[in-house]
């Protein structure tokens, strides 16, 4: 529990960092391109981006603790909304990716036991060591491309036969 405090904290310090070591002025953003220098001031003292950078933080935790997550610049909406709308669909993800890793792992460790040592327990070792090792960015577009051309030949295939 108190690595998973620490963890926590440390996640809020590191998208508040993030936050603010982003290129471009947030306030400035917010306010559009044909905004004053007097509508961003404005944005900024309503948004405490003209207070401390520890004051802010402390502000932003305080808001998080209480379940305030601000508000989007990018949609004008609460955070809280966003994550409500979208959270059943990353919901369903991990449940579909928890599921699919019992359906495959158990049997293949299994089987994997079973070979000790053989060329099975090899490739299914070398095949779970490449999973976790990959970047899943770059496992994704692999995937897309395999499956995405293989899905268009063979249709294109079946309509020139």
């Amino acid at each position: 529990m108190a690595l998973m405090v620490l963890m926590l904290i440390s996640l809020m310090a590191l998208t508040f960092i993030i936050s603010h070591v982003a290129p471009g002025d947030p306030a400035a953003l917010a306010a559009g391109p044909d905004a004053t220098k007097e509508m961003v001031q404005q944005l900024r003292e309503h948004y405490g981006l003209d207070r401390p950078l520890y004051e802010q933080f402390f502000r932003y935790v305080a808001g998080v603790l209480q379940g305030n997550f601000g508000h989007s610049l990018h949609t004008g909406k609460d955070v809280a909304d966003d994550l409500a709308r979208y959270f059943p669909a990353s919901l369903e993800l991990v449940l579909y990716s928890i599921t699919i890793a019992i359906l495959l792992g158990i049997p293949l460790g299994v089987l994997s036991a079973f070979s000790q040592n053989g060329w099975l327990d090899h490739a299914i070792r070398v095949i779970s060591v490449s999973g976790v090792g990959l970047p899943m960015f770059w496992l994704g577009l692999i995937l897309q491309q395999f499956f995405a051309c293989r899905w268009t030949c063979s249709r294109w295939a079946a309509n020139w036969t």
